[in-house]
């Protein structure tokens, strides 16, 4: 937990601002999935078939599961 911890701060990525229609997690979800890439955690095609998977079942969820995702902003952290 540490580690995925210090990855999120290391990369911002807490500094994350919904879309203003009020959502945008999965968006942020995919983004973390993709960063976890780098240290080895996950391989490319991991995320790739997590991004098919979640695609697949956003046909039958609609409304719980906007696709493509609603991307939200991230921004520059406060000084």
């Amino acid at each position: 937990m540490k580690d995925i911890l210090d990855l999120v701060v290391a990369k911002g990525l807490q500094y994350y601002t919904f879309h203003p229609d009020g959502s945008g997690c999965l968006n942020w979800q995919l983004t973390l999935l993709s960063n976890f890439v780098a240290p080895g955690w996950l391989s490319e095609e991991d995320v790739a078939n997590a991004r098919v998977q979640v695609s697949e079942y956003a046909k039958t969820a609609k409304e719980a599961v906007p696709w493509p995702p609603v991307q939200g902003k991230f921004y520059t952290p406060p000084q």
